[in-house]
């Protein structure tokens, strides 16, 4: 086996292996038909399975064509440099408000980490020549695609341009759903006017990709993450739980609407994390329940701090747990020495979870959802790419106390829950039931957390 051969198949993690057995004699059979090439790949031969070393839990295909000729990183699309067609991709979701600004670079990685499999048809092609493999690999991309629309739920694809366009009839063979436009190069744009309905500037593919995973309760993808600080930091501190900070004086004691069976200092011991007690009612209606609805909610508003001696954050967490039809739990609490809204939105979806546990220890087959409105506690918590105390810039993760211990009870649960974002503070209530329900579960724990930090 040639040293090329060798790196391209090198370190291939788990989950990488499973995402090929479908296709695994089909990438062989490609990777020997281009092995004349096997010395001037594009991507360089490291790279050229790095889309499925980086994607886990695959929710949307990014269709792409082959890799540029030159400065592929083995990510469709995807390039130190910002290419024209990356470009075009960046100036739509300015337009449609899904990102705040341009990237400072074309490296597309911050949306595979939140499970984008940015697909080229053809994985490789010969150094300095455009389209030189797409041959060789048509088998091994037909039964990948057929094996991810066949999942259920299936990835959602989005294919732009007529190339990837010709995978919608196999897609739709196995049931999946695709979203296609016209490609984003200034070449095709050549044939559109820029004030064409056409224009790839109003490309709604990205909108409707991330309506479908609302629609199967999958957290939806941060398309503007790319200009945000590496861990997705900001959270609206200055306007909290539905009131603006004030400086109540707020009692240290814990304030539940149950008692709280374990000190809070051990909510984030691998062995010894909070665990909720669940009175015999509410255990008979958990069981009862045919679905499982966790809402989770932190707050945090500033304050006199606990010794009366100046300002400080004071921060709460609430979780709401219901079926469909009537409450079942609710657990309220302050957070122990005070705290930042990061926190308290932490120790929500960590107590979330618990209770998450409880109930998959009761029916393993009953359905569950965790509904939460901070991206930040949700990527910290759950996003593989994210497992580390430190970022690839070589920063400390900030609340890393928290998150290394709970990831690690956490993740082992990840297929077994449906993660649901709700946006946070919406005023008007939807005339939809089933949205009805999601705003008044959101609303339910904002109050929550609103009652222990206006208490004086």
């Amino acid at each position: 086996m040639s040293s090329q051969i060798q790196e391209i198949f090198s370190d291939l993690p788990e989950h990488a292996l499973q995402i090929l057995a479908p296709a695994w004699s089909e990438l062989k059979q490609a990777i020997s038909d281009i092995s004349a090439d096997l010395h001037e790949l594009s991507p360089a031969p490291k790279d050229v399975l790095r889309v499925f070393r980086e994607t886990q839990n695959i929710k949307l295909v990014l269709l792409g064509q082959d890799p540029y000729p030159n400065g592929a990183d083995g990510l469709a699309f995807s390039c130190e440099k910002i290419r024209p067609s990356v470009k075009a991709i960046f100036a739509c979701l300015e337009a449609k408000k899904l990102m705040n600004g341009t990237p400072a670079n074309g490296d597309l990685s911050r949306w595979a980490q939140q499970g984008v499999l940015l697909l080229n048809t053809a994985l490789t092609t010969r150094l300095g020549k455009a389209d030189a493999h797409s041959a060789a690999w048509k088998k091994f991309t037909e039964k990948l695609i057929e094996s991810l629309a066949s999942r259920r739920p299936s990835p959602g694809f989005i294919l732009l341009g007529k190339h990837a366009q010709k995978y919608e009839k196999l897609i739709l063979k196995h049931q999946g759903t695709y979203f296609s436009w016209v490609h984003p190069s200034p070449l095709a744009a050549t044939s559109i006017p820029a004030n064409s309905p056409a224009a790839f500037i109003n490309c709604p593919c990205f909108e409707q990709a991330n309506n479908l995973l609302e629609s199967q309760g999958t957290l939806p993808v941060n398309w503007g993450i790319l200009t945000e600080p590496e861990e997705n930091l900001v959270e609206a501190e200055e306007f909290i739980c539905g009131f603006e900070n004030s400086n109540n004086t707020i009692k240290p004691e814990i304030i539940s609407s149950k008692s709280v069976v374990n000190p809070l200092g051990t909510l984030f011991s691998e062995k010894s994390y909070y665990v909720p007690e669940l009175s015999d009612e509410e255990m008979r209606i958990l069981k009862d329940a045919e679905r499982i609805w966790i809402f989770t909610d932190g707050g945090a508003v500033h304050g006199n701090n606990y010794t009366n001696s100046g300002p400080s954050w004071v921060a709460a967490w609430g979780v709401h747990v219901r079926s469909a039809q009537i409450p079942i739990a609710e657990r309220s609490c302050l957070v122990s020495g005070g705290g930042t809204n990061n926190r308290a939105e932490l120790q929500a979806m960590i107590v979330g979870f618990a209770f998450a546990e409880i109930a998959i220890n009761a029916d393993p087959r009953k359905p569950i959802t965790i509904c939460y409105d901070s991206q930040y506690a949700a990527q910290s918590l759950t996003n593989p790419a994210w497992g580390k105390p430190t970022s690839s810039s070589g920063a400390a993760r900030v609340n890393w106390d928290m998150i290394g211990p709970a990831r690690t009870w956490i993740l082992p649960m990840i297929p077994r829950v449906t993660l649901r974002h709700i946006k946070s503070h919406q005023k008007i209530r939807p005339a939809d039931p089933g949205l009805a329900f999601l705003f008044d579960g959101n609303a339910r724990v904002d109050t929550m957390c609103t009652e222990l930090l206006t208490r004086k």
